[in-house]
């Protein structure tokens, strides 16, 4: 067999400190000219550093915020569209909303004479959604903390899809700490009633009410 020569590249990764963050930039040059191999791999790095940015920020123990896991009988395609869609947030979470689901974006859901912002930090079609909450009228606490949505196809059919919900930076010493996880179950679970039968149990839904009920 004949051995193709070919010319190594290079990955350079640089951190450089930004407040309380890191910035984290990543280099891959070295190729020749007209190099196809660069078309491989130009789509590869944003998915490699959603991943690693996930895992850093989202990937703790669950002490770090509240986890909820669930499988929908649906396409991830599907519960993405759920998760970026006015229309689609409405249906699961809470009807009143408006604003920008799209990366550097803002959503703001309003119920009652309170309401929540959430800046849209990350949209990884169709496998990462990342806010960050900016205002919290009811439940202050909430303010600075993330709500992550990391969805994987459960098999290779691709009909169901694994949901991996976290709210990061919400954690037990919080006084909404029970109230919010018991509530973000019963959205999860919303959100999977909704792509799967087209049906969610948004705030004010009757299955919302006796959800709430049993929290009080």
């Amino acid at each position: 067999m004949r051995r193709i020569a070919s010319t190594r590249s290079r990955v350079t990764f640089t951190l450089d400190p930004d407040g309380e963050q890191v910035k984290l930039t990543v280099v891959h040059d070295g190729f020749e000219p007209g190099s196809k191999v660069v078309e491989m791999i130009s789509g590869g790095w944003p998915k490699v550093i959603g991943a690693l940015k996930t895992l850093l920020e989202a990937g703790g123990e669950p002490e770090d915020g509240i986890a909820v896991e669930a499988v929908a009988d649906a396409p991830v395609d599907a519960v993405f569209d759920a998760l970026t869609s006015l229309d689609g947030l409405a249906a699961w979470w809470i009807p009143d909303v408006s604003g920008s689901p799209l990366v550097g974006g803002e959503l703001t859901f309003r119920f009652d004479d309170e309401h929540v912002t959430m800046a849209v930090e990350h949209v990884e079609a169709p496998s990462l959604v990342v806010w960050r909450c900016t205002e919290a009228t009811k439940t202050t606490e909430w303010v600075g903390t993330s709500v992550w949505f990391d969805l994987r196809p459960r098999d290779t059919s691709g009909s169901s899809t694994v949901i991996r919900f976290r709210h990061v930076g919400l954690v037990p010493s919080c006084d909404c700490y029970e109230m919010c996880r018991s509530g973000w179950d019963h959205y999860v679970r919303s959100l999977t009633d909704y792509v799967e039968q087209g049906d969610g149990h948004p705030r004010g839904s009757a299955e919302w009410e006796v959800a709430r009920s049993a929290r009080l």
